[in-house]
């Protein structure tokens, strides 16, 4: 870290704007690690924020995979619809 903030940041760590180092659409962390994603984003298995399967109708507790999908979709073998 430099003086005025972050100069780079490591992956996945992304540098804002404001030279801060995040995770993209990341909404908490816990141990440097993203366990909550903001609206529209699900946590991945590799604790990333994700964009919604827009064709999932019912997440996990964790929100790391699809469980049913919307009528006319059906799962796949990584949990997407």
């Amino acid at each position: 870290m430099i003086e005025d903030g972050c100069a780079q940041c490591e992956y996945p760590y992304q540098l804002t704007s404001s030279k801060i180092c995040n995770i993209p659409n990341c909404q908490a962390y816990n141990n440097g690690k993203c366990v909550a994603c903001v609206a529209g984003f699900v946590l991945s298995q590799k604790n990333l924020c994700e964009t919604q399967d827009p064709y999932c109708f019912t997440y996990n507790d964790n929100r790391t995979f699809c469980q049913k999908c919307v009528k006319g979709y059906r799962l796949d073998c990584n949990g997407k619809c």
